[in-house]
């Protein structure tokens, strides 16, 4: 297995080899930054992270409701122990107070399985939302952007800085691919 991944990799290392050995010139940039410094990318992020807090605001009655049936289950943990440990009740007040905690567990198991379902459902779409827009920006904004760098670099690749371990400093065309995108669409003046 281990042998075969190395062939491949070394098979992979010569065919980049042989295209940026016919590629006159390169250029790199950190897609990273330029998502983090973008103002329409920012100005996303910043409406997914508000979307974000007012699921969390919505769903606190859920977990207020989740906390009071908790509290309501361990009150009736404390009195079956307190029902088991009276000789003078029945048998008959056991079994009720036993069903009693049995049913209020299962509610709230079945609160909180909701309740991290809600959870993890609300994150996936606001990371689907985040992702469908940034990619919307990176096609229209971001993308024509780059081609007309490595047109004035007269690069034939652009690579991601992610995956180049050296680059020459001059073919880092990062800073002025924000600035470009920064120029063409300036952040709205917030009040």
């Amino acid at each position: 297995m281990m042998k075969k991944l190395a062939l491949i990799l070394g098979m992979l290392a010569v065919a980049a080899g042989s295209l940026f050995a016919e590629a006159k010139n390169a250029v790199v940039l950190d897609m990273n930054q330029v998502l983090a410094s973008f103002s329409k990318t920012i100005a996303v992020k910043e409406e997914v992270e508000a979307d974000g807090k007012f699921a969390e605001t919505t769903q606190q009655s859920n977990i207020d409701k989740f906390n009071k049936q908790r509290e309501e289950l361990a009150k009736a943990v404390e009195n079956l122990k307190a029902t088991k440990n009276n000789p003078t009740l029945s048998k008959a007040a056991v079994t009720k107070a036993e069903a009693e905690v049995e049913k209020l567990y299962t509610e709230v198991a079945k609160a909180e399985q909701e309740l991290r379902k809600n959870q993890q459902e609300m994150r996936e779409f606001l990371q689907k939302k985040f992702a469908e827009k940034t990619n919307v920006i990176l096609k229209e904004d971001i993308l024509p952007r780059i081609k007309e760098l490595a047109k004035k670099h007269n690069a034939e690749i652009v690579l991601n800085r992610a995956n180049v371990f050296y680059v020459e400093e001059s073919a880092d065309i990062t800073q002025e691919l924000i600035d470009l995108l920064n120029k063409a669409f300036p952040a709205p003046k917030k009040d």
